[in-house]
């Protein structure tokens, strides 16, 4: 009984790690994806001229802020992939 528990168990926590893998992929995908959209949004504003300095610097501080949550997120992903 004991060791079917276990191995109950030990089921439960590689399933739940595997959706705890597939979810930071996929938030890190998203993530990406606003990095993108957000520099081509500044390059075409700059070539059309019609954002301010300031929704520049905005846009650029909030890339910065998305990639710094990143490169958290690869590195709790590979902490993650290493338990597998």
């Amino acid at each position: 009984e004991k060791a079917e528990e276990k191995a109950a168990k030990e089921q439960k926590k590689a399933e739940k790690l595997k959706r705890d893998i597939a979810s930071k992929e996929k938030s890190i995908a998203k993530d990406e994806k606003k990095v993108i959209k957000l520099q081509n949004k500044i390059e075409k504003g700059k070539t059309k001229g019609t954002l301010a300095p300031v929704e520049i610097q905005k846009m650029e501080e909030k890339t910065l802020d998305l990639n710094t949550k990143i490169l958290k997120g690869k590195a709790k992903l590979d902490k993650l992939k290493r338990k597998q």
